[in-house]
């Protein structure tokens, strides 16, 4: 046991893996519903572990679209794309701690801040890693950089890929995806500081979106704004893979953004063209390959893979419309266009708050 990480679980389930290829296959499914009071919901679904699945249940109230300067409505509820970066950022920052402590170093503090590179950038993504560590600096250099090269969100931010769509015929209960847990509970959202003071290292007036290392594979997050950084959010992973399941993984975050996103999206495109649409529910779905983060094979992708989104509308709108809308709103969705076209980003490592190194972590 290093930092919380169970070292020797890492270990087994690489074995395993070699033993049982198909055991390195994880499968994540999410939904998020749109509907015509202006409510958006995303929902984390079951989740296929190798030969296994879990259930997971938890419910994230979103807010469409940016947010608007001045004061959040709500701090409780998240923008897609806010979901979508902390699933890059939060998956990131997980393996650079996976990766310290199975080399044996001692984690004191681990925190990352992120957002949106000003524009004209050879980047797309900016971030800030600040690391305390018994580790030399060469050490922990080496260490960020193989976490850039295998953690799955990550890669797929800066690579990119394709988001597949379809149609499904409506849910049986308006506003709850048949295959989506019915039982969700509210992910728990504590009140606490903006705890990142002390490293802010751009302007006062910039956006970030923090996220900190708390233990083992588990982390909180804050929104990227002013008005909702008293509202810590958790990560967390499955029991199964080391977790206390008390929050959303990074892959589920990811994959939630992508769902509201294109929900939200269709709704949009069926305003516009005057189609009678009153509710829009997306499932989308994705998996990651063990291979790839566990370094056991360099011909797997390192991305989540296989991504797709299947939509259903409520309404008056005809089939042949419902494929338009669907079609579109994958194209065109914030979080899809994040998703499908490469956003290289900037790291920048510090450590005791002493500038140790920058790279730029492309396709």
């Amino acid at each position: 046991m290093k930092n919380g990480v169970n070292i020797a679980g890492v270990s087994e389930s690489a074995h395993e893996i070699r033993e049982r290829p198909v055991e390195a296959h994880h499968v994540y499914r999410v939904g998020a519903t749109w509907d015509a009071r202006g409510s958006l919901q995303a929902r984390t679904g079951s989740v296929t572990l190798g030969t296994s699945r879990v259930g997971r249940d938890f419910r994230v109230s979103c807010t469409p679209g940016p947010r608007a300067p001045g004061p959040a409505p709500s701090p409780e509820l998240l923008t897609p794309a806010e979901m979508f970066l902390v699933g890059a950022g939060a998956c990131l920052l997980t393996t650079a701690v996976l990766g310290a402590s199975s080399k044996g170093h001692t984690l004191l503090s681990a925190s990352l801040l992120m957002g949106r590179a000003e524009p004209g950038r050879p980047w797309a993504v900016d971030y800030d890693l600040f690391v305390r560590a018994d580790a030399t600096p060469e050490e922990l250099i080496e260490t960020v950089r193989t976490s850039c090269e295998r953690s799955p969100s990550h890669r797929s931010l800066v690579e990119g890929g394709a988001v597949s769509w379809s149609l499904r015929q409506p849910p049986a209960t308006a506003a709850r995806p048949g295959d989506i847990v019915s039982a969700a509970r509210d992910v728990a959202v504590a009140s606490e500081p903006w705890p990142f003071a002390s490293d802010r290292r751009r302007s006062a007036g910039g956006r970030h979106l923090g996220v900190r290392w708390d233990y083992g594979v588990q982390l909180s997050f804050w929104p990227d704004s002013e008005s909702a950084r008293h509202a810590r959010f958790p990560v967390d992973q499955t029991k199964q893979f080391g977790g206390m399941d008390r929050g959303p993984n990074p892959q589920e975050y990811l994959l939630c953004g992508l769902a509201a996103s294109v929900a939200e999206t269709a709704a949009s495109l069926a305003r516009a063209r005057d189609i009678s649409v009153h509710e829009v529910t997306c499932l989308a779905q994705g998996r990651v390959d063990l291979h790839g983060l566990l370094g056991l094979n360099a011909a797997v992708p390192d991305k989540i893979q296989d991504v797709s989104c299947a939509l259903s509308f409520r309404g008056g709108a005809t089939p042949e419309q419902q494929a338009a809308l669907a079609r579109e709103a994958v194209e065109v969705a914030e979080v899809s266009r994040l998703l499908t076209l490469p956003q290289p980003a900037r790291l920048s490592l510090a450590r005791d708050g002493e500038h140790l190194h920058e790279l730029v972590s492309g396709p």
